[in-house]
Protein backbone atom coordinates (compact mmCIF):
# COMPACT_ATOMS: atom_id res chain seq x y z
CA UNK A 1 0.00 0.00 0.00
CA UNK A 2 2.57 2.46 0.79
CA UNK A 3 4.54 1.65 -2.82
CA UNK A 4 0.99 1.95 -4.19
CA UNK A 5 0.29 5.26 -2.18
CA UNK A 6 3.61 6.98 -4.03
CA UNK A 7 2.47 5.60 -7.60
CA UNK A 8 -1.03 7.01 -6.94
CA UNK A 9 0.21 10.43 -5.43
CA UNK A 10 2.63 11.10 -8.29
CA UNK A 11 0.72 10.33 -11.16
CA UNK A 12 -2.66 12.25 -9.53
CA UNK A 13 -0.26 15.20 -9.47
CA UNK A 14 1.28 15.03 -12.40
CA UNK A 15 -2.39 14.76 -14.14
CA UNK A 16 -3.31 17.39 -12.37
CA UNK A 17 -0.71 19.85 -12.78
CA UNK A 18 -0.58 19.15 -16.35
CA UNK A 19 -4.22 19.57 -16.95
CA UNK A 20 -4.20 23.22 -14.93
CA UNK A 21 -0.72 23.97 -17.40
CA UNK A 22 -3.00 22.89 -20.23
CA UNK A 23 -5.99 25.06 -19.41
CA UNK A 24 -3.43 27.94 -18.62
CA UNK A 25 -2.43 27.69 -21.84
CA UNK A 26 -5.93 27.78 -23.46
CA UNK A 27 -6.63 24.13 -24.14
CA UNK A 28 -9.25 22.56 -22.38
CA UNK A 29 -11.98 21.07 -24.20
CA UNK A 30 -14.14 20.15 -20.89
CA UNK A 31 -13.47 23.24 -19.01
CA UNK A 32 -16.14 22.80 -16.08
CA UNK A 33 -15.31 19.18 -15.98
CA UNK A 34 -11.56 19.17 -15.45
CA UNK A 35 -11.23 22.19 -13.10
CA UNK A 36 -14.12 20.13 -10.56
CA UNK A 37 -12.31 17.32 -10.46
CA UNK A 38 -9.00 19.07 -9.88
CA UNK A 39 -10.22 20.85 -7.34
CA UNK A 40 -11.80 16.98 -6.03
CA UNK A 41 -8.84 15.60 -6.09
CA UNK A 42 -6.77 18.38 -3.64
CA UNK A 43 -8.75 17.31 -0.33
CA UNK A 44 -8.45 13.54 -1.27
CA UNK A 45 -4.69 13.60 -2.06
CA UNK A 46 -4.34 15.70 1.45
CA UNK A 47 -6.30 13.23 3.56
CA UNK A 48 -3.84 10.53 1.89
CA UNK A 49 -0.44 12.19 2.32
CA UNK A 50 -1.63 13.28 6.25
CA UNK A 51 -2.21 9.06 6.56
CA UNK A 52 0.83 7.68 5.57
CA UNK A 53 3.05 10.23 6.37
CA UNK A 54 1.65 12.00 9.22
CA UNK A 55 0.61 15.40 10.20
CA UNK A 56 3.61 17.62 9.57
CA UNK A 57 5.19 15.57 7.12
CA UNK A 58 1.67 14.97 5.03
CA UNK A 59 1.36 18.57 4.71
CA UNK A 60 4.40 19.61 3.80
CA UNK A 61 4.26 16.88 1.06
CA UNK A 62 1.07 18.31 -0.36
CA UNK A 63 2.31 21.76 0.11
CA UNK A 64 5.24 20.56 -2.68
CA UNK A 65 2.03 19.20 -4.65
CA UNK A 66 0.11 21.96 -4.18
CA UNK A 67 2.96 24.49 -5.05
CA UNK A 68 4.54 22.29 -7.95
CA UNK A 69 7.35 21.09 -6.32
CA UNK A 70 6.76 17.77 -6.74
CA UNK A 71 6.26 18.68 -10.94
CA UNK A 72 9.54 20.34 -10.85
CA UNK A 73 11.91 17.64 -9.32
CA UNK A 74 9.97 14.41 -9.89
CA UNK A 75 6.89 14.21 -12.18
CA UNK A 76 8.11 16.23 -14.66
CA UNK A 77 9.29 13.06 -16.37
CA UNK A 78 5.93 12.17 -17.21
CA UNK A 79 5.51 15.52 -19.39
CA UNK A 80 8.27 14.03 -21.97
CA UNK A 81 5.89 12.32 -24.15
CA UNK A 82 4.22 15.23 -24.60
CA UNK A 83 7.11 17.05 -25.72
CA UNK A 84 7.90 14.29 -28.29
CA UNK A 85 4.26 14.74 -30.03
CA UNK A 86 4.66 18.86 -29.73
CA UNK A 87 5.08 19.03 -33.49
CA UNK A 88 2.58 16.19 -34.05
CA UNK A 89 -0.87 15.96 -35.41
CA UNK A 90 -1.50 13.56 -32.34
CA UNK A 91 -0.81 16.41 -30.25
CA UNK A 92 -4.46 17.45 -29.18
CA UNK A 93 -5.58 14.02 -28.73
CA UNK A 94 -2.85 13.41 -26.20
CA UNK A 95 -4.09 16.21 -25.07
CA UNK A 96 -7.91 15.31 -24.78
CA UNK A 97 -6.56 11.97 -23.46
CA UNK A 98 -4.75 13.71 -20.03
CA UNK A 99 -8.40 15.25 -19.85
CA UNK A 100 -10.21 12.28 -19.94
CA UNK A 101 -7.98 10.54 -16.95
CA UNK A 102 -9.25 12.78 -14.49
CA UNK A 103 -12.60 11.32 -13.62
CA UNK A 104 -10.98 8.05 -13.54
CA UNK A 105 -7.99 9.07 -11.34
CA UNK A 106 -10.37 10.95 -9.27
CA UNK A 107 -12.09 7.18 -8.47
CA UNK A 108 -8.50 5.45 -8.30
CA UNK A 109 -7.77 8.13 -5.65
CA UNK A 110 -11.07 7.88 -3.67
CA UNK A 111 -11.13 4.53 -3.49
CA UNK A 112 -7.42 4.25 -2.41
CA UNK A 113 -8.28 6.50 0.23
CA UNK A 114 -11.35 4.44 2.02
CA UNK A 115 -9.14 1.29 1.43
CA UNK A 116 -6.22 2.68 3.12
CA UNK A 117 -8.53 3.24 6.54
CA UNK A 118 -8.76 -0.44 6.62
CA UNK A 119 -5.80 -1.86 4.98
CA UNK A 120 -2.84 0.90 6.32
CA UNK A 121 -1.70 1.37 9.72
CA UNK A 122 -1.46 6.01 10.86
CA UNK A 123 2.06 6.90 9.61
CA UNK A 124 2.95 3.49 8.23
CA UNK A 125 4.97 5.40 5.11
CA UNK A 126 6.95 7.34 7.68
CA UNK A 127 7.95 4.52 9.66
CA UNK A 128 9.76 2.80 6.53
CA UNK A 129 11.29 5.91 5.75
CA UNK A 130 12.43 6.58 9.63
CA UNK A 131 14.04 2.63 9.79
CA UNK A 132 15.30 2.07 6.70
CA UNK A 133 17.39 5.56 6.07
CA UNK A 134 19.28 3.53 2.66
CA UNK A 135 15.44 4.30 1.60
CA UNK A 136 15.22 7.79 2.45
CA UNK A 137 18.97 8.42 0.82
CA UNK A 138 17.78 6.97 -2.14
CA UNK A 139 14.94 9.18 -2.45
CA UNK A 140 16.67 11.79 -2.09
CA UNK A 141 19.50 11.38 -5.01
CA UNK A 142 17.08 10.13 -7.23
CA UNK A 143 15.50 13.63 -6.72
CA UNK A 144 18.60 15.25 -7.10
CA UNK A 145 19.50 13.27 -10.20
CA UNK A 146 16.20 14.28 -11.48
CA UNK A 147 16.31 17.79 -10.68
CA UNK A 148 19.88 18.40 -12.21
CA UNK A 149 18.52 16.67 -15.57
CA UNK A 150 15.51 19.28 -15.78
CA UNK A 151 17.77 21.95 -15.39
CA UNK A 152 19.97 20.56 -17.98
CA UNK A 153 17.29 19.86 -20.23
CA UNK A 154 15.44 23.60 -19.68
CA UNK A 155 18.84 24.93 -20.09
CA UNK A 156 19.14 23.04 -23.82
CA UNK A 157 15.31 24.19 -24.93
CA UNK A 158 15.72 27.34 -23.89
CA UNK A 159 19.53 27.96 -25.81
CA UNK A 160 17.40 26.08 -29.09
CA UNK A 161 14.82 28.80 -28.81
Amino acid sequence: MKILFIVIFVLSSQLIHSVAVDQENGYNPYKFGATTFCILQHPLLLITSIFYLGWLWGIILFLCHLFGVLNMTVSWVLDIPLLLLKNSDKFESFLKIKVTLLPFMFIILLIFTIASFFLSSFESLLVVLQNETAILVGILIGIAILSIARLVLVKTVIEKL
